[in-house]
């Protein structure tokens, strides 16, 4: 006990030094941030042991399971990519390719067979300029490092290739195909653009691009769509403004050339065509706008689509034409647009939904071209499972192409989308589904989610976890709260920093709507978080403990005075705030999750999930939240942590889903006769 009284003095003492102008706050739990000594160590085996004695009382697990596993289509398709003539296909956990789309797949790599354990998986492959080599990124236990590899498509033979420490980064081949460009870490931590060369060692790549004096950027390598430029995408935060360097592979020795400066806006590359370089951008529009920039003179950027008061979310060059995928309040539509930018048409779509482009995602193989054609979409709902379309040149309506083999009967389900008041006024999206028979009288289980952060748009789409908790005759309720990118750059600004209890607000507002409307009651909500989510999810539990029945919060941010010294917490000072700054420091200290937990308190029962290989919030924040919930709780309610091992951030995994849907359903179980 002595030695671990002293070992919170001394990590006291460092993190008061670690954070620079932060006040001295009570961290009672400061050593579970060492996951070396043995006090975690014995503190986790405690954790677990409590997390199974729970498990077998809960006989809803297994139930809850079978229907995931039902809901579940392990052999739909998860991405199609062009490589010359052919197309490369990633399904389950390998990579296949064939002759035409309609065509059988051929397998070319199965990553469950490169361990004893299936812990790999593939993460993004980009094929050569001569077609004859792909250049594949594999996980290892859901962790967000990469390493790569090369497949030689031919003899179906691969190898691994020496690199620097790769996250969040595709490659980039060089025209040549002798080589290709990727982003990693150096031994300092600072981002940077390398050269790899095949067949070299890693003290070899060379460093393309490195700004010492900003060591907090973070560098996307991209490749025009005719291979001859490489664009560097300098990142500065979430949403924030961004640069495009663009170097001419052709000619190594022209000078850099600046094609995007550091402005007012946020930059996404889509395609080139010669000097013509096409992004949207949010600089004079929140919803986004469609520009084209010649490298001849970058100081023009001609508008190209304007921006409209829906979300332009993502363009696809299709022959001379855009194909452009808006969101309207959070459900997708496709319009059509001429190279010049005149609206040709709008493609239909089968129902109220989610629409994602495919073949040739930026996040698969870097880059888009003015092709021929066919375009793939998928086009889902929470109540219609993944559906792939395809759409060509020159036809008025997509096809389908394929079709999840989930059997899941729609039309016994109602979706709909209202429109709530939040404390302030501001008019929040709410997307509702539930059985069309489901009798609304205030005493039915829901499920709330929000996410409100990074810009990132909550979206209706399918997935198996909704689908089941609709099935066991709940509603969800789906939030497009403040933080979020639902209705473009503004939105998001209305949910970050001093902000942030915006987000908070809008979620304990949604949650209000639905008493008042009488679908459901306070020890009938539970609230499901997810990362950001996780966070908002803690403190509405702090904030108004009493609004919900159960809390699941999934890969949280706990901390957030000490979060910036974390994996990757210093990318998201301009999300959250920077504690080392007075000022931000009063605004985040009131809405930190780990800090307002009051001793006392009725907190519902709450379950915190986290993986141990999560590189990009570290579990520690879990860890911290929760011992200090359960010190606090004076309620019934379990407070438990569940820790799953060999897994990273995204840690897709039947059995956790059926764990925190059976929590769920346990908790608000014993309520079944309250109202409101």
């Amino acid at each position: 006990m002595l030695r671990l009284k002293l070992l919170n003095i001394f990590l006291f003492l460092l993190s008061c030094l670690c954070v620079s102008h932060v006040q001295a706050f009570n961290d009672p739990h400061l050593w579970l941030e060492n996951p070396n000594l043995v006090e975690t160590k014995e503190w986790l085996a405690e954790q677990k042991t409590r997390f199974e004695k729970y498990q077998q009382s809960n006989f809803y697990t297994q139930k809850i399971k079978a229907t995931l596993q039902n809901l579940e289509d392990c052999d739909f398709p998860k991405s199609f990519v062009r490589m010359g003539g052919k197309y490369l296909r990633h399904q389950k956990n390998a990579l296949y390719i064939q002759n035409e789309l309609e065509d059988a797949p051929q397998l070319l790599l199965d990553m469950d067979k490169m361990s004893e354990d299936s812990s790999f998986t593939l993460v993004s492959y980009v094929p050569s300029p001569n077609n004859q080599l792909i250049a594949y990124g594999l996980s290892e236990n859901g962790s967000d490092w990469t390493t790569w590899n090369i497949l030689d498509v031919a003899s179906r033979q691969s190898h691994l290739e020496s690199t620097g420490k790769t996250k969040f980064s595709t490659v980039c081949w060089s025209p040549d195909s002798l080589g290709f460009y990727y982003s990693c870490f150096d031994d300092q931590s600072i981002h940077g653009v390398y050269y790899h060369r095949l067949g070299t060692n890693l003290d070899q790549d060379q460093l393309i691009y490195q700004d010492l004096n900003h060591q907090n950027y973070f560098y996307l390598p991209r490749i025009s769509s005719d291979d001859r430029y490489l664009l560097i995408d300098i990142i500065t935060g979430s949403m924030a403004p961004n640069s495009f360097l663009c170097f001419d592979l052709e000619h190594l020795d022209s000078p850099i050339v600046n094609l995007i400066p550091f402005d007012e806006g946020t930059y996404w590359f889509v395609c080139n065509r010669g000097s013509k370089f096409y992004f949207t951008t949010t600089k004079d529009a929140s919803c986004r706008k469609l520009v084209m920039v010649d490298l001849q003179d970058p100081s023009i950027k001609q508008e190209i689509i304007a921006e409209t008061t829906s979300l332009l979310a993502d363009v696809f060059p299709i022959g001379n034409d855009f194909l452009v995928s808006y969101q309207d309040a959070a459900f997708s539509k496709l319009l059509l647009f001429d190279c010049d930018g005149k609206e040709m048409r709008k493609v239909p779509l089968p129902d109220i939904g989610v629409v994602r482009f495919w073949h040739g995602h930026p996040d698969s193989n870097g880059t888009r071209g003015f092709l021929e054609g066919p375009v793939l979409f998928s086009f889902s709902n929470f109540v219609q499972p993944h559906t792939l379309y395809r759409f060509d040149v020159g036809v008025n309506h997509p096809s389908v192409f394929i079709k999840s083999k989930i059997e899941v009967n729609s039309d016994d389900y109602s979706i709909r989308q209202i429109f709530y008041p939040s404390k302030d006024g501001t008019t929040i999206p709410l997307v509702i589904a539930h059985k069309k028979d489901l009798v609304i009288d205030g005493t039915t289980p829901t499920l709330l989610y929000g996410y409100g952060g990074f810009s990132m748009s909550n979206l209706p789409a399918y997935s198996s976890m909704k689908m089941a908790w609709l099935q066991q005759g709940g509603i969800f309720a789906s939030a497009s709260i403040r933080g979020g990118g639902e209705y473009g750059a503004k939105w998001h600004l209305e949910g970050v920093k001093e902000k942030k209890q915006n987000s908070i607000d809008d979620l304990l507002a949604a949650a209000e709507w639905l008493f008042e409307n009488q679908y459901t009651n306070p020890k009938k909500l539970a609230l499901y978080g997810f990362s950001n989510g996780a966070m908002l999810a803690g403190a509405c539990a702090n904030q108004s403990p009493e609004t919900f029945g159960a809390i699941v919060a999934i890969g949280g941010v706990y901390d957030m005075i000490r979060y910036p010294l974390f994996s990757l917490g210093r990318f998201w000072l301009q999300e959250y705030g920077d504690p080392s700054d007075a000022k931000e420091l009063n605004f985040i200290k009131k809405y930190s999750p780990y800090h307002n937990i009051k001793l006392g308190t009725h907190y519902p029962p709450m379950l915190m999930m986290v993986s141990d290989k999560d590189a990009r919030v570290a579990p520690l924040h879990s860890y911290k939240y929760a011992a200090a919930l359960q010190n606090a709780q004076s309620g019934e309610g379990k407070v438990l942590l569940r820790l799953q091992h060999k897994a990273g951030h995204f840690a897709d995994d039947i059995d956790d889903t059926a764990e925190a849907l059976a929590f769920i359903i346990k908790a608000l179980e014993k309520h079944s006769h309250v109202r409101r």
